[in-house]
């Protein structure tokens, strides 16, 4: 079980590296946000928190 959370985790980590690579960054509005969702596109919100030690690692 814990070699499957292990290598689930590796995977959603690359997954995430290669979505940032592959998409344009904007800074969040809600009425951009909402006019996405509208497109039914597939939507990446990458959340962080500057003094989270956990994300600081990533």
């Amino acid at each position: 079980m814990k070699s499957l959370f292990i290598t689930l985790r590796s995977v959603v980590i690359t997954l995430s590296t290669l979505a940032q690579a592959a998409v344009e960054k904007e800074a969040f509005t809600e009425a951009h946000f909402y006019e996405l969702r509208k497109s039914e596109k597939v939507i990446l919100v990458y959340v962080y928190a500057t003094g989270c030690s956990t994300c600081a690692k990533q």
